[in-house]
């Protein structure tokens, strides 16, 4: 089984070499990783260079977002199953091990997602869910459980996709700076399970510059979540419910930030059924 891990990479000289190493550090050694460097302006480049494995493929392309440039990733991926890593976090080292056993112990499922570490500057904190389940098992309905849980079940750098089905679905939507991760999720429940593990082996920095978690996102540069209440999932309740909670968090966010205009424009966009 050969793994494609893909690194969208922009002006991440301070943060590219640990990313990079905690990939090549990786206990299970059959995958490739391509970096994809979106124009960056500093020395991010050079930085890759310097690391002399021949596992690591680097392509360079006009800035054009990070979503382009993960797809751009996957048009060149070899392996079975896809994963992605931005170039700021980091992978433990039992990461991919622990995604071969789970898609040999779920060789039906096609979707999967490990627990995290949010790391605030050295301030981490564990995410996990429902433990008492276990330290693997199959989330049957995707909105549901996001609804009422307080748990982000995905992250960027915490799935592996199988590609045929990454590839179906069209891969991150372009155009949009905040929540194309979002959408693709739930475009991925709509087509199957997801198998999630609580096995904490990714750490997702959320204190760097430059991170989306960071600041107030106007509407505009934000995906259009009310689309999601059009989507083919199999439970319409459910789906609702998860994207008019989603809308009803922007809306929050906008008040908070002032930003009212925003804040009547999610209120209108919000269906009750």
């Amino acid at each position: 089984m050969l793994f494609s891990l893909i690194i969208p990479l922009y002006n991440k000289e301070n943060y590219i070499k640990e990313t990079i190493n905690s990939v090549l550090c990786q206990s299970f050694s059959d995958f490739e990783l391509i970096v994809v460097d979106d124009g960056s302006k500093d020395n991010s480049v050079s930085v890759v260079k310097s690391i002399n494995d021949e596992r690591i493929q680097l392509y360079q392309k006009e800035n054009a977002g990070v979503s382009i440039a993960r797809n751009y990733g996957l048009n060149l991926a070899k392996g079975d199953f896809i994963a992605f890593l931005d170039a700021d976090d980091l992978w433990h080292k039992d990461f991919l091990l622990n995604m071969s056993n789970l898609i040999k112990k779920y060789p039906e499922e096609k979707f999967f997602s490990t627990a995290q570490i949010l790391d605030r500057n050295g301030v981490q904190e564990k995410i996990t869910h429902k433990e008492e389940k276990g330290e693997d098992y199959i989330i049957e309905d995707y909105c549901k459980e996001r609804t009422f849980c307080r748990v982000n079940l995905c992250a960027v750098g915490s799935v592996c996709i199988e590609k045929n089905l990454l590839q179906k679905v069209k891969g991150f939507c372009s155009g949009i700076k905040y929540g194309e991760d979002l959408d693709l999720w739930l475009r991925l429940a709509c087509e199957t399970r997801l198998v999630f593990s609580n096995k904490l082996y990714f750490t997702y920095n959320i204190g760097v510059p430059n991170n989306t978690a960071n600041s107030y996102r106007k509407r505009e540069f934000v995906f259009p979540y009310w689309n999601w209440y059009k989507y083919k999932y199999f439970k319409k309740s459910s789906l609702y419910l998860f994207t008019t909670r989603e809308i009803l968090s922007m809306l929050k966010d906008a008040i908070s930030a002032r930003h009212f205009a925003d804040a009547f424009f999610y209120l209108r966009k919000i269906r009750l059924w």
